[in-house]
């Protein structure tokens, strides 16, 4: 479904695109196309969710997975005790809602609202760089004044894939510790 799901949007990306530059080209610098930008954005949000819903609901359909996410195996790389399921009647790795609300409350939130932070310290500090280039662009001659704009977002960008080589190995490390106490317990056991 992800995969069908990627190609439905990128598809429906065509419209907001193909609009988007007929109103960069045509409407220069007028708020109109802003506002026009916008109220089409909202509009079509809404009907490519709603055509989303469709669309899964017959691929659905036609795969033969409607309501098969009751039925779902529990993932290979999750430990835990083994408890009767209330729905299956089988036996599946449990884990105590304290621990869970804990291990979530306690370090997955504070390094969402850490790694955010960061995020927006990044973004602020590409807004004061594109402050700091506007007054040079304009004494420039065009070719240095075009380097001389595109730096800011030079940065940022190298800012982001930074941002994102650190993310990345953290979101796997605190996924792994998650199931780590449920191996120590069961090794523990045996």
């Amino acid at each position: 479904m992800y995969f069908a799901f990627l190609g439905y949007y990128t598809f429906f990306l065509t419209y907001p695109a193909t609009l988007g530059l007929v109103t960069q080209f045509f409407f220069v610098n007028s708020n109109f196309s802003v506002v026009v930008f916008c109220v089409f954005n909202l509009v079509w949000t809404t009907i490519f969710l709603e055509s989303w819903k469709r669309k899964s609901a017959e691929l659905a359909y036609r795969w033969g997975t409607i309501n098969t996410e009751q039925y779902e195996e529990p993932r290979a790389a999750f430990y835990g005790e083994l408890g009767k399921d209330p729905v299956t009647g089988r036996l599946q790795p449990q884990y105590s809602g304290f621990r869970r609300h804990l291990k979530f409350y306690g370090v997955s939130v504070p390094m969402m609202v850490l790694s955010l932070v960061v995020a927006w310290y990044a973004m602020l500090m590409y807004f004061q760089m594109e402050d700091q280039v506007k007054p040079m662009v304009q004494g420039a001659a065009p070719l240095h004044g075009l380097c001389l704009s595109l730096m800011p977002t030079m940065a940022y960008t190298v800012m982001v894939l930074v941002l994102n080589a650190i993310y990345q190995p953290l979101a796997v490390a605190l996924n792994r510790w998650g199931n780590k106490t449920f191996l120590l317990t069961i090794s523990e056991r045996s």
